[in-house]
C-alpha cells in the first residue's frame, strides 16, 4: 500500500509540474520534463544524500512511467486538469505528507541521525517543487510566504522523534496533509519582513 501511495504522490506532484508547464506554454518535451522533475526530484535528491544509489526513481520503471503519464495527461488535457485544480491540490497536499514521512523513514533506515533525517524528509517533500519552479523560471513556492514546507517538517519531526510504527507514520502524513489543506483554505502565510 505504501508503494501505491508513493506512486499517487508522484503522480500528483508530476501533474502540478505539467500544469505549470502548460501555463508557461511549453512544448510536449517541456511539459514532460517539468512533470518528471516535480514528481521525482525530491526522491532523487534524498537517495543521493543518503547514498542509496542509483536512486529508486531511476531503477524502478513505475516511478518514471507515473511521472511521464501525468505529464502526458497535463499536455493532452490542460484545461480539464486545471478545472480539477482543487483535487490536484488535495493530492499535492497528501503527496507532501507522504513524501515527508517516506523520506524521513528512509533516511533513518540508512543510519542518518534524527535531525538530518528531518532535513532529508523535508527535502524529499519539497525538492520536486523546487526543481519544477526553477526549471520554469519562477521563484520556488517554498521561498514565498505560503505555508508549504512547514507541514512537511511537522510530519518529519513526528516520525523522527515519536515512533517509526506504521500508525504513527500514517498519522504524521495525515497531519501534514491537514495542515497544508488548512493553510490553503484559510490562506495562512508565514511572516514577511516589514519594508
Amino acid at each position: 500500500m505504501l508503494h501505491a501511495l508513493d506512486l499517487l504522490g508522484t503522480f500528483a506532484f508530476a501533474l502540478s509540474g505539467a500544469l505549470l508547464a502548460a501555463r508557461k506554454r511549453m512544448d510536449i518535451f517541456g511539459v514532460i520534463v517539468l512533470a518528471v522533475a516535480a514528481g521525482l526530484g525530491g526522491g532523487i535528491v534524498r537517495d543521493v544524500l543518503i547514498g542509496a544509489t542509483p536512486p529508486v526513481a531511476i531503477t524502478q520503471w513505475a516511478y518514471l512511467a507515473t511521472a511521464a503519464a501525468a505529464g502526458l495527461i497535463g499536455f493532452a488535457a490542460p484545461a480539464t486538469v486545471a478545472r480539477a485544480r482543487r483535487t490536484v491540490l488535495v493530492f499535492d497536499a497528501a503527496g507532501l505528507g507522504l513524501f515527508a514521512v517516506a523520506g524521513t523513514a528512509k533516511a533513518l533506515d540508512h543510519g542518518v541521525p534524527a535531525v538530518g533525517a528531518v532535513v532529508i524528509g523535508v527535502i524529499t517533500a519539497v525538492g520536486g517543487g523546487i526543481a519544477r519552479d526553477l526549471l520554469a523560471g519562477d521563484v520556488p513556492v517554498i521561498l514565498h510566504s505560503e505555508i508549504y514546507a512547514t507541514p512537511a517538517a511537522v510530519a518529519a519531526i513526528v516520525v523522527a522523534t515519536v515512533s517509526r510504527a506504521a500508525p504513527v507514520e500514517l498519522a504524521a502524513a495525515i497531519l501534514a496533509t491537514a495542515i497544508r489543506l488548512a493553510a490553503l483554505r484559510y490562506r495562512w502565510s508565514a511572516p514577511r519582513p516589514r519594508v
